[in-house]
């Protein structure tokens, strides 16, 4: 047993590149525990169909090329973890330069700071993937995101409110 923990803190402060996305994945995934599965698709497209029109009266900027796409805060969390990693990755360098001038030496802690980095930036993820309707709430761009809602949270922040589900789809 005792092995068999050092083993997984080896291989914890042992990952490659400046943060530990493996941790960082392991952490947003028991943050989310289960996530609900993803209620019928049709409700969605419909109210889309709906706002498409309405856009189109009263924006010439329209609607977006593509339907968005229904998830579960799983699949939200997949697909955007690595999301914040242009200002995660050069902050993980900056930490890990600036210990190396401050700590003497003989301390081997170069793994630490992708593990502390990946385990915080787990955290956040996790936490937004619970919470988040879609994409546009990180209030920072994601890297590689699509045009994604979280249809459980988006019924979820309804019936927490007290709105018309559809209204709050919409």
């Amino acid at each position: 047993m005792a092995d068999n923990i050092f083993e997984q803190f080896a291989e914890m402060l042992s990952s490659p590149g400046p943060v530990n996305w493996k941790l960082a994945e392991e952490m947003a995934k028991s943050v989310i525990g289960t996530s609900p599965g993803v209620p019928d698709p049709g409700t969605f497209e419909t109210l889309y169909r709906v706002v498409e029109v309405h856009m189109h009266d009263v924006s010439p900027l329209g609607t977006p090329g593509k339907d968005p796409r229904l998830v579960t805060a799983s699949q939200f969390l997949t697909s955007n973890l690595k999301g914040l990693s242009y200002l995660l990755e050069p902050l993980s360098e900056l930490i890990k330069r600036s210990m190396g001038t401050e700590l003497p030496s003989p301390i081997p802690l170069d793994g630490l700071t992708p593990a502390l980095i990946g385990m915080q930036a787990g955290s956040l993820m996790g936490m937004l993937a619970q919470r988040t309707m879609g994409h546009f709430d990180s209030l920072l761009p994601l890297l590689g995101g699509s045009q994604e809602l979280v249809a459980a949270n988006v019924d979820s922040f309804a019936a927490d409110h007290e709105l018309d589900v559809d209204q709050v789809r919409l």
